[in-house]
């Protein structure tokens, strides 16, 4: 009788202890001790260059965590690990006490290996060492802007890094389990399991080497002239694959945490200029395909001085008085090309700038992209009529310059910039991979382009104001342009922007860069062919020498000479 009374007791209070709610807190308690989680984290994907070379990859690496519901003396346990970790045991103890209601904080990431074997040396129950991904970038400040960078939770947070997360990211495993005393597992069902999904890799169109000779040469650009900013794209004019995109200064992924959001953007899609007399060529290139000019055709320049509507426009140094129409381009004179703008008309000159993209975006995808800044046909006014054929009153990017000069380049076609070839599965499968236009529009007649590319250009860079982007063996074809920098009152009167578009073999174009020059100090020079063209000159050579571009014959024998006779000349 007594056993039976007994019993019964027990079992009133086991009762009592589940149904009570005086209880319901134990209860919790005890649940959460004997579950326990494991996260199960996935390998994010890698970012490569077209070569295969790692630009963004993951890495394993350890970091001390606590678990606050079975730490018995945070503040012993601070102490200890005070010295280990070289952080205060106040500040350690504040972390821990923070988390009370959660089952892990991080206490320090990224631990060498001989603090991870002291750690775990000391034996607390509820300090433990744990590995996880960490996201490194092995070539350092490399395409930084571009590339973006990873928050502490691995997941993306600028730049291709963010633009392609869910590809990147993968998916997160995880074992639901029981455990008993000292967190020993005593049962795991199959249906509490999620298994890892890595992530999948990204190939981009960016050639690392070409990238690194175009951050080396706008760095040097830009030192040498003291400028605030620069940028600088390659791209292949056959099919808009973007080789390089660079920006100055430079930002590295890895250090993003001190670093201010002006630097870390891509200025390559995200800021708008005024193109100057870069823009000259594509205005020249729509009046010859309308007809309204011949190349030889006899343009009066008024001896560097026009008096048009309630403004003058002046040429740069003594001005001019007769040029071809084909030596207004190679010269760069805006009388020359106001003159064009005044017999095309508002409408033609609209249909141009649409015509070369300019006023929408790209569709290269990259996250900021601008679209630039062109009025409406109906707010332009007489002055729009000779400012747009000089790169005025409109607002470009360094990568719709670009592209809009592929077409010269190409035979007349606007193709759609791709930096993005391919989404690769952990296993190799493609999941997507992306090709050229099958269908580009045509902004430009092949004579057309052709007769830009092989003389009008081409003399630009022979005898015109881009000599300095001159090379041996190829021949080259560009354009400079110098812009002043406009402020709430106007134009200021000691901020320019330099640039120059180049591209070649002149004969069978095969790579195309721009390079910008923002704000150099006016007093060392601000002409764009004199900060930007002998690094596109530079650029172009160095990467065709790496594609293995043949030398062109009639050039190659041409500079031959000239180097013998330079040499004869000295021997004499």
């Amino acid at each position: 009788m007594l056993i039976m009374l007994g019993l019964a007791g027990l079992l009133g209070r086991c009762a009592f202890l589940q149904l009570s709610p005086a209880t319901a807190g134990w209860r919790e308690r005890a649940r959460r001790q004997q579950r326990q989680i494991i996260r199960l984290s996935a390998k994010r994907g890698s970012i490569l260059d077209r070569a295969g070379r790692v630009l963004a990859c993951d890495v394993r690496a350890r970091g001390v965590f606590a678990d606050p519901e079975i730490l018995a003396e945070p503040g012993r346990a601070a102490e200890k690990l005070a010295g280990i970790l070289r952080i205060s045991g106040e500040d350690l103890l504040a972390k821990i006490e923070q988390a009370k209601s959660r089952r892990f904080v991080w206490l320090k990431r990224d631990v060498s290996d001989e603090q991870a074997r002291l750690v775990r040396g000391l034996g607390i129950r509820g300090i433990a060492v744990q590995s996880y991904q960490q996201r490194d970038y092995p070539q350092g400040k490399l395409a930084g802007q571009l590339l973006g960078f990873t928050g502490l939770d691995g997941n993306g947070l600028e730049g291709m890094e963010k633009q392609f997360e869910a590809e990147l990211a993968g998916r997160q495993g995880y074992q639901r389990r029981t455990v008993g005393p000292g967190r020993r597992a005593l049962w795991a069902p199959a249906r509490d399991y999620r298994a890892v999904r890595d992530g999948a890799n990204l190939v981009l169109t960016i050639d690392s080497a070409i990238q690194q000779i175009c951050e080396e040469q706008l760095e040097q650009a830009c030192e040498k002239y003291k400028a605030k900013w620069g940028m600088a794209v390659v791209m292949d004019p056959a099919n808009g694959e973007v080789l390089a995109m660079a920006n100055w200064p430079s930002f590295a992924p890895a250090e993003f945490a001190g670093s201010k959001a002006q630097l870390r953007r891509n200025r390559c899609v995200t800021d708008v200029f005024e193109p100057g007399s870069t823009f000259k060529c594509f205005v020249a290139s729509k009046a010859l395909e309308a007809g309204l000019f011949a190349v030889e055709e006899e343009i009066f320049c008024h001896n560097g001085a026009y008096r048009i509507g309630g403004r003058t426009l002046h040429d740069h140094g003594a001005g001019f008085g007769e040029l071809s129409f084909e030596d207004v381009v190679v010269h760069s004179s805006n009388i020359g090309m106001a003159i064009v703008g005044q017999r095309m008309g508002n409408e033609r000159l609209y249909q141009a700038v649409r015509d070369f993209g300019f006023g929408q975006k790209t569709q290269v995808g990259l996250a900021g992209e601008s679209a630039g800044l062109v009025a409406e046909l109906e707010k332009w006014t007489s002055y729009s009529t000779s400012s747009v054929p000089m790169g005025q009153e409109i607002g470009v990017t360094g990568l719709q310059m670009l592209r809009a000069f592929c077409a010269i380049a190409n035979g007349g076609l606007l193709y759609e910039p791709r930096i993005v070839r391919e989404v690769v599965a952990e296993s190799g499968e493609v999941l997507w991979r992306s090709v050229a236009d099958e269908q580009p529009s045509r902004a430009l007649e092949e004579p057309v382009a052709k007769i830009m590319r092989e003389r009008i250009l081409a003399n630009v860079v022979q005898r015109g104001t881009g000599t300095r982007a001159k090379l041996f063996g190829w021949g080259v074809f560009g354009k400079t342009g110098t812009s002043q920098v406009a402020g709430e009152g106007g134009y200021l009167a000691d901020k320019f922007v330099g640039s120059f578009l180049g591209g070649a073999p002149i004969d069978e174009p095969r790579v195309c860069a721009m390079v910008v020059i923002g704000e150099p100090q006016r007093s060392l020079g601000y002409y764009g062919g004199t900060v930007a063209a002998p690094a596109v000159g530079a650029i172009l050579e160095q990467t065709l020498g790496y594609l293995g571009t043949p030398a062109e014959p009639r050039l190659q024998e041409r500079d031959g000479l000239m180097v013998r006779a330079l040499i004869d000349e000295y021997r004499n």
